[in-house]
């Protein structure tokens, strides 16, 4: 178990005082993990996870054992694979990339082209975990029926389930235990990297059967609705469409631009200009959905009309605080 302590410390300017947390460890993590010399590589959430999960009652595998395979695309086959080759709507695949994967409704904006060599093994069934592993790594999605239809980034890390339900293995991997044993593990020091290994080395505790099929359906109910909602904002979305009598406006296709193909050069009137000299106020984005509204015959009028208040709250310093996890072990009815 790491010992922890709080140090007082004065900055360069001897004027300000704050906290350093300091801690010791056993050299068996050392010796016992990647021999790794960086602080972060043992940080006290890290050890304090493995320590509970060695208390608990329940038995404990590896995640190896419990699903099929994990990987990243790239980990045996150069980057160069997988070139995107960007094409407009309709002739090729919705492409999403690490960041898009964590929206509630991730949308077709990027597609990549069909004859790209290697685009089937961007496609993912349903019930694939992905994990994130460049950057923020170690944050979980599941593969439902709408992320089921884009292509998916080569960054991230694929689960594909094996004996354990795959809503189990996400709710280990999005819970604290398993987030902060990811994490540790992950290289870099200027952008943390994950790598299979360390995701498949992970201990999970298995409780019984009954308690495993009841989280995993939890998540996977979780999802389902998660489709189901953004089926009904997709309908939703569909009938303005039809009541503006517009259809539904695509930047790439609504929206002209001048200049050789691939370059997004645009020109406005001196009128139009004023006082604001910075391209992007002036992008036609906005000119075009406004002309494809009115040319269809749809009444426009001030947001201003529509709605009671928009205001922006007031700003003001924020006092940050500390968190405190605090981890209850109980054991015989007793808290150790």
């Amino acid at each position: 178990m790491a010992m922890t302590a709080s140090l007082e410390a004065e900055s360069i300017d001897k004027e300000t005082a704050f906290s350093l947390r300091a801690f010791d460890i056993s050299s068996k993590w050392v010796h016992e993990g990647e021999a790794r010399f960086v602080a972060s590589a043992y940080q006290e959430g890290a050890i304090r996870a493995h320590d509970l999960i060695e208390k608990s009652e329940y038995p404990k595998k590896r995640l190896s054992e419990l699903v099929s395979s994990v990987y990243h695309p790239t980990q045996s086959q150069p980057r160069s694979n997988f070139k995107r080759i960007w094409v407009s709507r309709g002739y090729g695949e919705p492409f999403l990339t690490g960041r898009d994967l964590f929206f509630f409704r991730p949308e077709e904006k990027k597609f990549v082209s069909r004859r790209m060599k290697k685009l089937h093994e961007l496609k993912l069934p349903e019930n694939t975990i992905l994990l994130t592993r460049s950057g923020t790594t170690g944050y979980p999605v599941l593969v439902g029926k709408r992320l089921s239809k884009f292509a998916i980034t080569d960054d991230a890390l694929r689960v594909f389930p094996g004996s354990a339900p795959v809503g189990f293995i996400y709710a280990y991997l999005a819970s604290w235990f398993g987030h902060a044993l990811m994490t540790k593990s992950a290289y870099g020091a200027t952008v943390p990297h994950l790598e299979a290994a360390h995701v498949l080395s992970l201990e999970v505790p298995m409780p019984p059967d009954e308690i495993i099929e009841e989280v995993s359906s939890s998540i996977v109910r979780a999802y389902s609705m998660r489709d189901e909602a953004n089926i009904l904002l997709d309908d939703a979305e569909e009938e303005l469409y039809k009541a503006c009598g517009s259809g539904a406006f695509h930047v790439d296709s609504d929206v002209q631009y001048s200049g050789k193909e691939g370059v997004r050069a645009f020109s406005a009137s001196s009128t139009d200009v004023g006082t604001r000299f910075d391209p992007k106020f002036h992008i036609p984005v906005v000119r075009s959905a406004v002309n494809k509204l009115t040319s269809s015959g749809c009444e426009l009028v001030s947001l201003r009309k529509c709605t009671n208040k928009i205001f922006i709250p007031a700003r003001f310093k924020r006092n940050m605080s500390k968190v405190v996890l605090v981890s209850l072990i109980c054991c015989h009815h007793k808290c150790l």
